[in-house]
């Protein structure tokens, strides 16, 4: 029981770090090459969870298949927080909402696999688990966000126009934020009062 327990410890370790590390490649991708790199960075998580999923399905050593599942966590993980780096380009005033879906959207692959694996063979339902990772990794090309250049398709708005779409607190875009127009509205109405 003890062995189990640390096995398990070693595959939920990596939410204490792994999705903070997809986050980062995110935001790495995304200062260098804008929305287009976001979705590179999710294309390229995507893939090697998608292929680690596949090896572990294949693998019936131990230590292998421990070090193999402690990666493959690691690459869920670090997928996720490339999906959620995304999240605020889609619509960024409902960031909340967008993130809701996608989680939701998370709920209903889980609620899939379960049948999945109770109506089959272990290893058929990693392998089908794997093979599926890798599908929605390729369906990241087609990924199309107004004002943004995807990896296939849409193309990169001029700053003003960006305006419109933008998520509301990426760094050099916060004054397109409504509520703070808003607030600097107000603050120069009451500056000329008091003048």
């Amino acid at each position: 029981i003890a062995a189990s327990a640390a096995l398990g410890f070693l595959y939920g370790m990596s939410a204490l770090f792994a999705r903070a590390m997809g986050g980062w490649l995110s935001d790495a991708f995304g200062n260098r090459f804008s929305l287009q790199g976001r979705l590179w960075a999710n294309l390229l998580c995507l893939m090697v969870q998608g292929m680690l999923n596949l090896w572990f399905a294949r693998t019936d050593q131990l230590v292998p298949s421990i070090l193999i599942m402690v990666a493959w966590s690691i690459m869920i993980q670090m997928s996720s927080g490339t999906t959620y780096g995304i999240v605020p380009f889609v619509d960024g005033p409902n960031t909340g909402s967008v993130a809701g879906i996608v989680g939701a959207g998370g709920n209903v692959g889980g609620a899939i696999l379960a049948v999945v694996f109770m109506k089959t063979e272990y290893e058929t339902a990693m392998t089908v688990m794997g093979f599926l990772t890798i599908f929605t990794a390729l369906l990241t090309p087609f990924v199309i966000v107004p004002g943004y250049r995807g990896i296939c398709f849409g193309k990169e708005a001029s700053p003003e126009e960006n305006k419109q779409h933008s998520p509301l607190l990426v760094p050099g875009k916060l004054g397109a934020s409504p509520h703070l127009v808003s607030l600097q509205k107000k603050r120069v109405a009451a500056r000329k009062q008091r003048h």
